[in-house]
């Protein structure tokens, strides 16, 4: 009802963008998780697996820097990938046409429980499983520039959980750890942070830039025990370890 005409109307509402965290997002947009997974590059995706860690990460992410920055010389190689990166970020797009396109042409989609591909079975391809819904239902949705959007609430929850992980070494959070500095020596890079072996099956971790000492974590967990924000805004840090000071 309109309140000002008194007159019924019809409502409409149109959706212009969905937040979502990353399991979700892949479900919805029917983009391949994986070696594919970049929301930006898709099909044109730098990546490689770690044998170490057991994982897939994405590299040549340098060319997103612009031309002449100083992480592109060649001092900077054995930082990165020990390989030079030439190329520049890709083309930032107007609208989702060229996904619809390689979507479009997908056949023998099947929904419902996921059937285990062979080994060797071929990778090619668009990197999308299926059609988005809402290219079908929504006209409107491959003029959209974003379609899905990660939802920021879990990016920085994990990137801080990472982050701590990482600077208090706490156990099964941290990144670091002998698998890590295995992929190192794989790489060929950090040298001054690769495993030393001590003859009885045992390594040792050279200390890092981030490893600290006992009274610096202390002081971190005092600063986050300090913090005031906005009622609802984080979880209650002095119910935590981290807000008791428990260290070990």
């Amino acid at each position: 009802m309109d309140e000002f005409a008194k007159e019924e109307f019809t409502l409409r509402g149109i959706i212009i963008v969905t937040i979502n965290d990353y399991p979700a997002l892949f479900s919805l947009s029917g983009q391949i998780k994986g070696k594919t997974g970049c929301l930006v590059c898709l099909d044109d995706t730098s990546f490689l697996f770690l044998e170490g860690s057991r994982k897939i990460v994405y590299v040549r992410y340098r060319r997103w820097l612009v031309e002449g920055h100083r992480y592109r010389r060649k001092k900077f190689y054995r930082c990165f990938d020990c390989n030079a990166e030439l190329r520049s970020a890709p083309i930032r797009r107007k609208d989702s046409k060229h996904i619809f396109d390689m979507a479009k042409a997908l056949k023998g989609v099947r929904y419902g429980k996921k059937v285990k591909k062979s080994k060797t079975s071929d990778s090619s391809g668009p990197p999308f499983k299926k059609l988005s819904i809402f290219f079908r239902y929504l006209p409107y949705w491959k003029d959209l520039q974003v379609g899905h959007a990660i939802s920021c609430m879990h990016l920085k929850k994990n990137m801080f959980d990472s982050t701590i992980g990482l600077l208090m070494d706490i156990p099964r959070k941290t990144k670091d750890g002998l698998k890590s500095r295995r992929d190192l020596v794989a790489l060929g890079i950090r040298e001054e942070l690769h495993p030393i072996e001590n003859g009885n099956g045992k390594f040792t971790l050279p200390a890092a830039s981030y490893n600290l000492t006992q009274e610096e974590k202390r002081e971190i967990c005092q600063c986050i025990r300090g913090l005031k924000v906005p009622t609802g805004f984080s979880s209650k840090s002095k119910d935590s370890c981290i807000g008791s000071l428990l260290l070990t």
